[in-house]
């Protein structure tokens, strides 16, 4: 039997869990609130801008699918509402699941503030980058999911980041891969999750979720090939996308960030359990996929 002690200490933590998780509901609740407002105060105003002078394009690209097009509105309108705009905002959608005549008018209406939506192959999550890559290959271009309210400065944070350094792949949320004594990584689970550190490195792992900032040319040639990702890692852009740049030399770095993440960048769909996050981590694929990337580009001697 627990101890009083125990007992207390069981109560104690899940007080704590239960305070914890009610603070995020009210504050994802807030935020989806004032974005659903804003979709209508802002209903008239531009999103983007023109591109001007020699700085590369900027371009923010996403997807989404049916379980989620009712409501990717308001991930879109966070990013119509930043500090620096962007040049694009593209949203890519799967020809066999959509077209102008089946999409909700609270998308179509946010046409007339910048946002492009363009029909292309079904590459799963994949086609938040590789259409924009292969249409736009001079340009930035900044992948964020589909159901996560960003904060206004998010693209002001990551050309900044950018500016200071453009040879690498600047991102606010990821992961730390760490080696076993073979100098191979552990199990996905077991790297340090959310990673605080700001340090430039190859073991540094960017997660979709927070925004990623990709240079032109930070890939290897092998990007496009659906071919082999499909095939590889369908459900894993994350993956492919860390193994593509690693290949070509480019490393990772985490922006800097005052507030803690998940305050910060609300999840609007974390309780949904179609998530990539509930099929690859907590069913245990994400390793199965890393393992053959990794394997089939033999990256394991260029982590350092």
């Amino acid at each position: 039997m627990k101890s009083m002690l125990q007992k207390l200490k069981c109560a104690i933590h899940n007080c704590i869990h239960i305070n914890e998780t009610t603070e995020r509901l009210v504050i994802q609740n807030a935020q989806m609130e004032r974005y659903k407002l804003l979709s209508v105060l802002s209903s008239g105003k531009p999103g983007i801008e023109s591109v001007t002078g020699d700085f590369p394009e900027i371009i923010i690209s996403l997807t989404t699918y049916s379980l989620r097009i009712h409501n990717v509105y308001i991930a879109l309108e966070s990013l119509l509402n930043q500090t620096i705009k962007p040049n694009r905002i593209i949203l890519w959608l799967a020809e066999e699941e959509f077209n102008e005549a089946n999409l909700p008018i609270s998308v179509l209406r946010l046409k007339e503030r910048g946002v492009e939506i363009r029909f292309c192959e079904d590459y799963k999550s994949y086609k938040k980058l590789i259409p924009t890559l292969r249409e736009f290959p001079e340009a930035i271009i900044i992948t964020v999911d589909d159901d996560v309210i960003y904060p206004m400065d998010l693209v002001e944070r990551l050309i900044k980041a950018y500016k200071k350094d453009p040879g690498s792949v600047h991102y606010c949320r990821g992961h730390r891969i760490i080696l076993n004594e073979n100098k191979k990584p552990v199990s996905y689970n077991n790297w340090i999750n959310n990673y605080k550190g700001l340090d430039l490195s190859s073991l540094n792992f960017p997660t979709g979720i927070g925004g990623i900032l990709y240079p032109p040319h930070c890939f290897h040639q092998d990007v496009l090939r659906e071919d082999i990702f499909m095939k590889l890692c369908p459900l894993a852009d994350d993956i492919w996308f860390k193994t593509m740049s690693l290949l070509n030399g480019y490393y990772s770095r985490k922006v800097e960030s005052y507030i803690p993440f998940d305050k910060e960048f609300v999840d609007v769909a974390y309780m949904q359990h179609d998530s990539l996050m509930a099929k690859n981590v907590y069913k245990g694929k994400n390793d199965a996929q890393l393992k053959k990337v990794f394997e089939y580009y033999n990256v394991y001697g260029l982590f350092k």
